[in-house]
């Protein structure tokens, strides 16, 4: 084997400068785009946010009385104590006329009724939500958890749909195909009727934003060598939690829910045109699937960004890469224009599963991330559990995660990332786990305290595993495996917007228990994952099953503690030449 059939696509990479204009440029655009996913995402949380309402008598006396003459005078009488859902249906009569007194009820559950009317005031005339306008409150509030649920039902459909695709047709069709999506949808949400569209519009947002965070981090990834994906995976996953804090400060701002979703839609337009624009097809994929001429106009164009000269020693070296990568079943001479890569490929599912140690592995990391999506959305979207202020909360739970990324670097560069992975997972548990005996002292503060410590806890480990997981499953069949931990995530956070109702319904640390003993459980099976740190990235099935830990053979590069290990062709293996090299990290929230 020649030396140049031997060369892998970071040594071409570097050719072209690691991280010159062209990686700086569009690795922000793509970082814009990450942060704004979680204003289209998360506006339920606002629109869908607890309110003020009264159960009232369907009398002219109540009908006509102002919002705070109920309050005070005959709502809060006429109320059981124990349910604002009901009203007392016997009162008790006046001493001298035996009229009825409906200021003053018999305070029996015998006489607990539904209440026949609600009437519901507005403090503000400016405040506006989807909670009260399609009236989900009492006998309705189900329709809350079933909207989010409904959420993440559109992402696992979406995912079912979406998940080889990126692999095949390639990772910006997918991308501009989905963000335009989820614009026209956010925008459409604003002109909903009633509740069914309004939970419609629900299911389509999550199908839309399934594979967006997945495919914008595998783009970024790809782009990029070895030791500048652990810094932008935490840049990304930092953008995410400001983005979440950006979308509180706007809702605080609109209080109509209308409003806010177009104002939400126009903000995210502005990257998606930029990336349109700017932002080509990943080099990396279109040399994998050994596409020679789009690859070759590429290169040349990065090239010119990063002002490097496009050499025939280049040219010949990406030829090269587009026979061995792609698999090495056609001649350079048969490269052109239409060439669309190897015909005939084993399954990717068949080839993820087909051995039983990189299954095991990939089933332990897809129940890792089904806990912490779930905690991490359940605390996300669950404001109304934790003591305090829904804008406070939301804002300060997506800025923590900016130092949670930091520190989340600095550690896993010193440490590895199976330690921060494991550790991050049981600190989520012990702080969750603990708010009930806070919630027993009736200390809100603390509760308060260890919800957000939990929310930075559970960021950690939310950034560290997609990057974790790309780091364990090989390269030839990463996008799919990575699609199944984040389809099992997805089973995961439909179930979660209900677990709320336990704090709700039962015991209000409830959820948090829940929460913190599968953060535990988690932490404890992540123990059987392997470490990755300054490790080669596995390239077939084989690099994935055996021990890389040490390799006398290869020529390491580290910068920041991360490794960048270059195979030369001695130590080529059978499945290096027919191998996909795509290095493709993938990532997803949701």
């Amino acid at each position: 084997m020649s030396e140049a059939s031997g060369a892998c696509f970071e040594s071409f990479l570097e050719k072209l400068q690691p991280f010159g204009t062209f990686q700086a440029t569009r690795a922000a655009i793509l970082t814009l785009l990450i942060l704004s996913i979680p204003l289209c995402f998360f506006t339920s949380i606002f629109s869908l946010r607890a309110i003020d309402y009264k159960c009232v008598a369907n009398s002219p006396v109540f009908l006509n009385s102002t919002y705070e003459q109920k309050l005070t005078n005959l709502t809060v009488s006429t109320l059981s104590p124990e349910d604002e859902c009901y009203v007392f249906s016997q009162f008790r009569p006046l001493e001298q006329s035996g009229e009825v007194d409906r200021a003053n009820p018999v305070h029996d559950d015998d006489t607990k009724t539904p209440c026949p009317a609600f009437d519901i005031f507005h403090k503000s005339e400016n405040e506006r939500t989807a909670t009260q306008e399609f009236g989900i409150f009492c006998e309705n509030l189900h329709y809350k958890q079933t909207s989010s649920s409904l959420l993440f039902v559109g992402m696992l459909v979406g995912l079912f749909i979406g998940a080889q695709v990126g692999d095949i047709s390639g990772r910006k069709p997918l991308l501009v195909i989905f963000e335009v999506l989820t614009i026209a949808i956010t925008v459409g949400t604003a002109f909903v009727p009633n509740l069914l569209f309004f939970m419609a519009s629900r299911f389509a947002v999550g199908f839309s934003v399934s594979l967006l965070y997945a495919y914008l981090f595998t783009m970024l990834c790809e782009m990029l060598q070895p030791y500048h994906i652990m810094v932008m995976a935490c840049v990304e996953e930092a953008a995410y939690g400001v983005g979440i804090a950006a979308l509180s400060g706007v809702a605080f701002v609109i209080t109509d829910w209308r409003q806010l979703q177009l104002v939400v839609a126009s903000i995210t337009a502005i990257p998606v045109l930029l990336m349109i624009l700017f932002v080509p097809e990943s080099l990396r994929w279109l040399v994998s699937k050994g596409k020679f001429k789009q690859a070759q106009k590429q290169a040349m164009y990065i090239a010119k960004c990063n002002k490097v000269t496009y050499s025939t020693e280049l040219d010949a070296q990406l030829q090269t890469l587009c026979v061995s990568l792609s698999g090495g079943e056609r001649e350079k001479s048969s490269f052109d224009a239409d060439n669309e890569g190897p015909k005939k490929e084993l399954s990717t599912v068949v080839q993820l599963f087909g051995n039983r140690l990189l299954a095991s592995r990939v089933l332990i990391l897809a129940f890792c991330i089904a806990v912490i999506s779930a905690v991490y959305f359940g605390i996300s979207i669950g404001g109304s559990i934790i003591p305090g202020n829904l804008y406070v909360n939301t804002a300060f739970g997506g800025i923590l995660e900016v130092p949670a990324m930091i520190f989340a670097y600095f550690v896993s560069v010193r440490l590895g990332r199976k330690k921060v992975f494991v550790g991050s997972l049981i600190f989520t548990g012990i702080s969750c786990a603990s708010i009930t005996i806070t919630a027993g002292w009736g200390c809100q503060l603390g509760s308060q305290i260890l919800a957000l410590f939990g929310k930075i806890c559970i960021s950690i480990s939310f950034g560290i595993a997609f990057l974790y997981a790309a780091e364990i499953i090989p390269t030839c069949v990463r996008a799919t495996g990575i699609s199944f931990c984040t389809l099992v995530s997805r089973i995961a956070t439909i179930v979660t917007p209900y677990s709320l109702l336990l704090s709700e319904e039962i015991w209000e640390p409830l959820t948090f228990l829940l929460f913190g003993i599968l953060a535990i459980a988690g932490g404890l099976m992540a123990l059987l994952l392997p470490e990755t740190h300054n490790q080669p990235l596995p390239d077939s099935i084989n690099d994935a099953s055996e021990d890389t830990t040490s390799n006398p053979k290869s020529e390491t590069s580290s910068s920041d503690g991360i490794v960048l290990k270059i195979k030369t062709p001695n130590d080529a293996d059978p499945d290096y030449s027919s191998g996909s090299r795509e290095h493709d990290h993938d990532s997803s929230i949701a």
